[in-house]
């Protein structure tokens, strides 16, 4: 194996990137496939020049007249110009705001428009083509002239003239805003010790390094696809191929090929993903994949359906995917990314259990196959950290009474930003003299020291 990072030496995420680039060089991080179709990588980035470029775009935010703590929006089409322009951010002691394009959706464009004005975004990246459309639609639609940078097309002697701020553990990075799908996106303060706290629970379950290859396609504007695939990749030295998420819906097929093609072991995505590959890949095509070298697939981001990891073991066991493969697990962006995660190379655990009895709040299990609900673990609970309560009451709840998640540790964020009021109701609540904890507002249950996801309080 590789010569890996000590986790322990780097105490921002810069401090990671600097030392993967003396680490690893020219070796490959990252790589882009515009058309699964062939499979042809489109686009690289070596660990020094991820370092190098980043460093570029930190100069030319300095040179706009940005300073530490200021907020810049990134709208990016897919490829990798996104991530340069992330640790760009980083670099210059700023603070990242993914966000998507303001094309082609209205919804896409109220979004943007709906994040700008609530982060008080002082500056914004996009790659060439897409930054002078993006600084026209910031003037025309929101009445206010923002720099816009063009990452990967600016003078690489920015770099040069770059001092690279302090920047400590608490620094802020990421603003990683909600999806807003029932109310206002609302930013999550995520800090760098956040960042790095995460991305230790993250290995704790799945123990990859230098040698892990990845092949992905979740958005990178979201929490599961940033700090899954992009950042945790980059922190174990990784190499991760990236392709985008239309790509992935046009040619499911293509993803569990290229899989073997690119000699992945890892790969993230949410339970929809199993389901539409089960029901589109014909099953004539089944025998012409080789799925045996996929170790690690992270499933969560929305419940975790044990049909799904059923209907796909029995239809892709054939070509060699084994049940250990998957990693079944639960967490929130208001906790940076992962809560609990089963452990890598073990098969998922999936509980029977009496529905009616679930519904009045009892977690009783059956013999498998006697009940309609079958939940499944979400991993081993750390009872420092994870705590089950009343929702009504906010009294503690034993095991096997399902309650209110509440979570706490280095990697729950800072709160919502600039939601004074309602950081007040959900973060830094108290329990038995303990402070810290977030209220996540799902449901779940701890039975034999592992936690079950059952729903959501609203």
């Amino acid at each position: 194996m590789e010569a890996q990072l000590d986790a322990r030496l780097a105490s921002t995420f810069v401090d990671v990137v600097q030392r993967q680039a003396d680490v690893h060089g020219d070796r490959e991080a990252f790589s882009y496939i515009r058309d699964m179709s062939d499979g042809q990588i489109t686009d690289s980035l070596s660990y020094r020049e991820l370092d190098a470029q980043a460093r570029v775009v930190a100069g030319w935010l300095t040179k706009q007249g940005g300073s530490s703590g200021d907020r810049v929006l990134l709208c990016f089409p897919p490829g990798l110009d996104f991530i340069v322009g992330f640790f760009g951010c980083l670099y210059a002691g700023m603070v990242a705001v993914p966000a998507p394009l303001p094309e082609g959706f209205s919804s896409a464009e109220d979004r943007v428009g709906k994040i700008v004005r609530d982060a008080g975004i002082n500056l914004a990246l996009s790659d060439a083509d897409g930054a002078p459309r993006l600084e026209r639609w910031i003037a025309d639609r929101l009445g206010t002239t923002l720099p816009c940078g063009p990452v990967r097309a600016m003078d690489s002697a920015l770099a040069a003239s770059l001092t690279v701020p302090e920047i400590s553990p608490d620094t802020l990075a990421l603003l990683q805003y909600t999806s807003g799908s029932t109310s206002d996106p609302k930013g999550v303060m995520i800090t760098h010790r956040n960042l790095l706290a995460n991305m230790r629970l993250i290995s704790g379950c799945a123990d990859g390094g230098p040698d892990s290859r990845a092949f992905c396609w979740l958005p990178v504007i979201h929490d599961m696809g940033l700090i899954g695939q992009v950042l945790w990749m980059l922190f174990i030295g990784g190499c991760t191929t990236l392709t985008s998420p239309t790509e992935f819906l046009r040619r499911p097929y293509r993803w569990l090929q290229l899989l073997d093609e690119l000699n992945a072991d890892f790969s993230v995505a949410p339970n929809f993903a199993y389901d539409l590959c089960v029901r589109t890949v014909s099953e004539d095509k089944v025998p012409g994949l080789d799925l045996s070298r996929w170790r690690v697939t992270f499933n969560g981001a929305e419940p975790v359906q044990a049909r799904s990891l059923a209907k796909f073991q029995e239809k892709f066991g054939p070509a060699g995917f084994r049940a250990e493969t998957f990693l079944p697990c639960y967490g929130l962006a208001e906790a940076t990314l992962l809560v609990t995660g089963t452990a890598a190379d073990s098969r998922p655990v999936i509980t029977t259990v009496d529905a009616e009895a679930l519904a009045r709040g009892e977690f009783v299990p059956l013999a498998a196959g006697d009940g309609p609900r079958e939940l499944v673990r979400s991993g081993t609970v750390d009872r420092s950290r994870v705590r089950i309560l009343d929702a009504g009451t906010g009294a503690p709840l034993p095991d096997a009474r399902v309650g209110e998640v509440w979570v706490r540790g280095e990697s729950v964020a800072q709160g919502y930003w600039g939601r004074p009021d309602l950081n007040a109701e959900v973060f830094d609540q108290s329990l038995d003299g303990e402070t810290g904890f977030f209220r996540t507002g799902d449901l779940g249950v701890i039975h034999v020291g592992e936690l079950y996801i059952t729903g959501r309080l609203k």
